[in-house]
């Protein structure tokens, strides 16, 4: 799938982070985090490469222990499960001025397979920032899109990224452009009505 007509797409981290692009056009900017940032798929996973020795043991024991077997077919088909339904990339599509959607891919070296997607109207968005979490022993950081629904309802929050979690300077690129696309031209509004 290529960029549409009229789009434009770039690498602002080219040399320390090759996996994050830039997409924009009329009336969208999409901000994507890929997994592999090599993108050729030239490795095998190693369960992919026992599989078939698996597979060949378990018809082997198909008769003698049919228990065995049908283990050994359910732990192959949890294997390939996880091979197939890999996050292959996540995005922030920014719809400027009716809000941001969330995107997560799913799929095996690049093959999409599924696409979750979760809208936030602009109206409904309290705020997007850069919060810091631990993660072992590490501090990481991470985006949080803050959704109030409507009256009476308690706050949501989607974590963008939240399988890849890239680092700051990626972060940080999203943030500003988040910020500049979503809450500037609604803070110049709010501070010149009659302009």
């Amino acid at each position: 799938m290529g960029t549409p007509t009229g789009s434009s797409r770039n690498q602002p981290l080219p040399s320390s982070h090759p996996e994050f692009t830039i997409a924009q056009g009329p009336g969208f900017h999409e901000f994507k985090v890929r997994a592999d940032a090599k993108g050729n798929g030239s490795t095998i996973p190693w369960t992919l490469l026992i599989l078939p020795v698996v597979l060949m043991l378990a018809w082997d024991q198909r008769a003698r222990r049919p228990v065995i077997a049908v283990l050994t077919l359910l732990i192959c088909a949890g294997l390939l499960h996880r091979q197939f339904t890999q996050v292959i990339s996540e995005s922030v599509i920014v719809l400027p001025p009716h809000g941001l959607q969330l995107e997560t891919q799913k799929g095996f070296r690049g093959i999409r397979m599924s696409t979750a997607s979760r809208f936030i109207p602009v109206s409904e968005l309290h705020d997007f920032l850069i919060n810091e979490g631990l993660m072992g022993w590490n501090v990481r950081y991470y985006l949080v899109a803050l959704q109030r629904p409507a009256a009476g309802s308690t706050t949501r929050l989607h974590v963008p990224y939240e399988h890849l979690l890239p680092f700051f300077p990626v972060l940080r690129i999203v943030y500003r452009r988040v910020q500049d696309l979503l809450y500037e031209p609604q803070q110049l509004d709010s501070h010149h009505p009659h302009e």
